[in-house]
């Protein structure tokens, strides 16, 4: 996986091609200044010229990044540095012969300065032409183009200089070779804006200054790892050449040079054409940016252990062949999680200083100890230590980099922790002038905020003179529950409303405060239900609390006679009082009623069943539960049940727990509360249907997290329902992540995990075979099943991303899923470079080829062999039978109508094993089928 693709040629050819002209005009023109500068200046200047030329970088880049606000496409601006650079080496070829010794330190400086510049920029115009995944394919080969360069040009100079050029002619034939292949930028495709990365804008002031550089976090780690190893890479240069100058004989270094650097280009080459990206997507750019620091330092540490030749040419040879072939990748790709306005005012500088800059440093930090004594032993304890400083700013440098590309996905905006509501007297201030509204609902919002604040003491009574009547019963229903007396007058004066409503929230709110035995009986007259309903319930009620009598209340009424009058209410089985009725019960919660609360969840009113449970909630009991449990698949009602079973405790938890299990039935006739079921439907002895038991485990994930996450995780492995087990997933996911730190058992999870990718594999298998089947002899049955698969192993890969989420709780797999998913390349690629960093062993692999944009059948190929799947040759009426035994029922129908549709009679034996036996529509699909395929010859799947 992860080969060169067609979508990659142009840029690899070109990028190699430009890079090559590059470099091998570079290395023309580094000959000819050696040679001019060290003939004339001694070496001591060199380190001067190092920082002159960290100076000038960061002033050019500066200017270009102006010149790119103007000229916003960097293939001309390209071309046109090229030019320039091209005709000023031509002329400097012209007039160096002669110079004195400034034009000979700018020569040297202007070099440098055109490489570090020209190479910048090629490298800003590929970076914004690919993306993250693409990069870690054609990167190396580019960066080969420029190794083979170098190589050519120095073969060039060579033979040049053999067939006695002047050093100065070699800089005519840089400048031609540049001038030449000036046109090559233009042959690019114009950048697109990259939608999917970072757009963290960068404020106007010190825009492109070192400053503001150094206070990003990620670009200040990048200037330290550029920094850093430049530091590393010219102590070990001149460790290497000191050590070699001491041991091999002065009359053969030329020799031994020469080899030597045949061998270690040689293996640049190797390393950067055939290993740098196979390293960079196996280990990813994170741990391929330790190897090259890793090698360099047991180097050095074995230099220091047995100072001897053999560690230096190892440190050498570590250095050489993966300096500019791995390290020079992964460092570029380092920079594709930036914007492209911070890598276009930022990489200029952190190359230039940081290249430039550590090059100077480290020579004069060399001359310093050399002139002060050091042996090359001291210069390996001081490559250790440049060496130390350099890993650790890697360890430091993956966080950021995967952190970028997740704000990339979430479109530059950078998520931070939730924080708790605090009031405060504005907002206070602010809600109390919110009752003055003349909105209804901007009062009783206000009302409601206060109540969630705990701020109901400060709400004016004078509220309940409000003119609306929704304002007054939330108002009332508020007061009653704080439990404030100062309310009570104007309660009192509220039981005189003309409105019903009015009326039965001051009775309840009064009964909730001053339950007196003269509050109930005026209002049994019956004149109002609601009323009459509300004062029945509370007098029953008051009977446990000893407010009244035990035997007679209300004058003449007995308790019994109050309990017929609550039985002939429920058997009335009018809406409005049976609501009434419950509201009533859920303000005086009692043993009482049980009975009566269980008829009446017998109700057809999803606003009655509604209400019972509220009042169930109140007052738990284990007698509820089979009641309350067919509530979970009626969308109005489950709420009401969920809050039901929560305050139930661990006996409802337990119940739910038993009633996840396939066997499951009721033990009681608890009649229908499911919306479009016959009455009665649910009686003793029923299994619980898919559309109750898919809800159960999001009920179950509000209880506690220690006690649900084991149930959940034990009924997914042997649920045989795909909806019920993925709401299950769903449950437990969301427990793992309000609690990251909680137990679960790994080895399950990973083992889901691996069955799901093995289940996407698959389905892949036999889509290809449908495919295959529809293009030969197209029918509408295999449309069917393709469409199907296709939305089947996306729902099994989104899955994945879940059982991931439970694996590693601490990062956002629904935000890598949508990129993923996504149109737009960057946000795929950054997504898909996460995972890359988050996954490991067969499943990373199996995970990320599934995901990638190739064609199927490689997807499918290299997705088998990674989890060691293997398909055995079959017919297309085989796969067929083997998919009627599918787990998926609306795939087993699917499969079943295209069987008869084909008119493949072979497979009725297995048709009529794959019939359930249960009724329900796979049973009636299948009972067609047969009787297609039959010909309707009154045979039928029972005969």
């Amino acid at each position: 996986m992860g080969g060169l693709r067609r979508e990659d040629r142009r840029d690899l050819i070109l990028g190699f091609i430009t890079l090559f002209a590059m470099m091998m005009s570079h290395a023309l023109a580094e000959t000819a200044r050696d040679a001019l500068f060290l003939s004339r200046l001694p070496a001591s200047q060199l380190p001067w010229a190092y920082l002159a030329i960290a100076g000038l970088v960061g002033v050019v880049v500066r200017g270009l990044t102006r010149v790119r606000t103007a000229m916003p496409d960097k293939r001309r601006l390209l071309v046109g540095t090229m030019v320039v650079a091209g005709a000023v080496d031509i002329a400097l070829g012209l007039v160096a012969q002669d110079a004195d010794a400034r034009l000979l330190f700018g020569l040297y400086t202007w070099t440098g300065l055109v490489a570090t510049v020209l190479i910048l920029q090629l490298w800003l115009l590929l970076e914004d032409v690919v993306t993250v995944t693409q990069a870690k394919r054609i990167f190396g080969p580019v960066a080969a183009g420029g190794v083979l360069g170098a190589l050519v040009g120095s073969a060039a100079a060579e033979a040049l200089l053999m067939a006695e050029t002047s050093a100065t002619g070699l800089l005519v034939a840089a400048g031609a070779v540049l001038l030449v292949g000036s046109v090559l930028p233009l042959l690019w495709r114009t950048p697109a804006p990259a939608v999917g990365r970072a757009t963290v804008r960068v404020p106007d002031k010190q825009e492109h200054g070192f400053r503001r550089l150094c206070g990003h976090l990620y670009l200040r780690r990048l200037l330290m790892l550029v920094l850093f190893s430049t530091i590393a890479f010219t102590i070990g240069d001149y460790l290497f050449k000191s050590v070699v100058a001491e041991t091999i004989p002065t009359a053969e270094l030329p020799s031994f040079f020469a080899k030597f650097y045949i061998v270690l280009n040689g293996a640049a080459l190797f390393v950067q054409i055939f290993l740098s990206g196979w390293l960079l997507r196996a280990f990813g750019v994170g741990r391929a940016l330790y190897v090259l620091p890793i090698a360099m330092l047991a180097a050095a540490v074995g230099f220091a252990t047995v100072p001897l030749l053999l560690p230096v040419l190892l440190l050498k040879g570590a250095d050489g062949s993966l300096r500019h072939s791995l390290h020079r990748t992964a460092t570029e790709v380092l920079y594709l999680p930036l914007s492209q306005e911070l890598r276009e005012r930022y990489k200029g500088l952190i190359d230039g200083v940081g290249q430039r800059g550590g090059q100077a440093l480290a020579s004069l930090g060399i001359l310093g100890a050399v002139a002060l004594g050091a042996t090359p032993w001291h210069l390996s304890l001081a490559l250790i230590a440049a060496g130390v400083l350099w890993v650790g700013v890697l360890f430091g440098l993956r966080g950021t980099y995967l952190q970028l590309f997740r704000i990339g996905l979430r479109g530059g905006e950078v998520q931070g922790q939730g924080q708790s509501l605090e009031i405060d007297l504005h907002a206070l201030e602010a809600l109390l002038s919110g009752l003055n509204s003349e909105a209804d609902e901007e009062v009783i919002a206000a009302l409601d905020l206060l109540e969630g604040f705990d701020k109901v003491r400060v709400v004016p009574r004078l509220v309940l003179y409000h003119p609306s009547t929704a304002v007054k019963v939330r108002a009332l229903a508020m007061f009653g529950q704080e439990g404030d007396r100062a309310f009570i007058p104007i309660a009192h004066r509220l039981l005189r409303s003309e409105e019903s409503s009015i009326r039965v929230a001051a009775l309840r709110a009064l009964a909730k405060v001053e339950p007196t035995e003269t509050l109930y009986p005026p209002f049994l007259d019956g004149s109002c239900p609601a009323l009459h309903a509300t004062a029945l319930v509370g007098l029953l009620a008051s009977r446990r609390d000893g407010a009244v009598g035990t035997t007679e209340v209300a004058g003449d009424l007995t308790v019994s006679e109050l309990e017929d009058q609550l039985e002939a209410l429920i058997q009335e089985g009018d809406p409005l009082l049976c609501t009434e009725l419950a509201h009533a019960m859920r303000a005086h919660p009692d043993p009482l009623f049980v009975e009566p609360l269980l008829r009446l969840m017998h109700a057809r009113e999803p606003e009655v069943r509604a209400a019972v449970a509220g009042a169930m909630e109140k007052q738990p009991n284990p007698r509820f539960f089979e009641a309350l449990l067919p509530q979970l698949g009626d969308g109005l009602v489950r709420p009401f049940a969920r809050r039901a079973f929560l305050a139930a405790g661990d006996d409802a938890l337990h119940f739910l727990d038993q009633s996840l299990a396939p066997s499951f039935q009721l033990s009681t006739d608890v009649g229908s509360s499911l919306a479009g079921m016959p009455r009665a439907a649910l009686k003793a002895g029923a299994l619980i249907p898919r559309r109750v038991r898919r809800h159960i485990p999001r009920t179950l994930s509000r209880f506690p997290a220690e006690q649900v996450a084991p149930m959940l995780l034990r009924h997914m492995q042997t649920e045989e329902d795909g909806a019920v087990r993925y709401k299950m997933l769903r449950g437990l996911g969301r427990i793992r992540a309000q609690h990251p730190k909680l137990e679960i058992d790994t080895r399950a999870v990973k083992k889901l995990f691996r069955a799901t990718l093995e289940r996407v594999v698959h389905l892949l298998e036999f889509q290809m075979a449908v495919r295959t089947q529809h293009r030969d002899h197209p029918s509408l049955g295999a449309e069917l099943i393709e469409a199907s698969l296709e939305e089947k192993v996306a729902n099994a890969l989104e899955r994945s991303f879940r059982f991931l989420g439970l694996l590693n709780p601490r990062e956002d797999f629904a935000l890598l899923w949508r990129g993923v998913r996504s149109k737009d390349a960057h946000s795929h690629a950054a997504a898909m470079e996460l995972l890359e960093h988050v996954l490991t062993g067969a499943e990373r692999t199996a995970l990320l080829a599934l995901l990638d944009r190739r064609p199927t059948a490689q997807r499918l190929a290299y997705a088998a062999q990674a989890l060691s799947i293997t398909f055995p040759p079959q017919t297309y009426p085989a796969r067929l039978g083997a998919a009627l035994h599918d787990r998926s029922e609306a795939l087993r129908s699917l499969v079943a109508y295209h069987v008869a549709e084909l008119g493949l009679t072979d497979l009725e034996p297995q048709l009529r094993d794959a019939k359930p036996d249960r009724e329900g529509f796979v049973s009636e699909v299948m009972e067609r089928a047969l009787q297609a395929l039959l010909g309707n010859r009154g045979v039928t799947g029972a005969a």
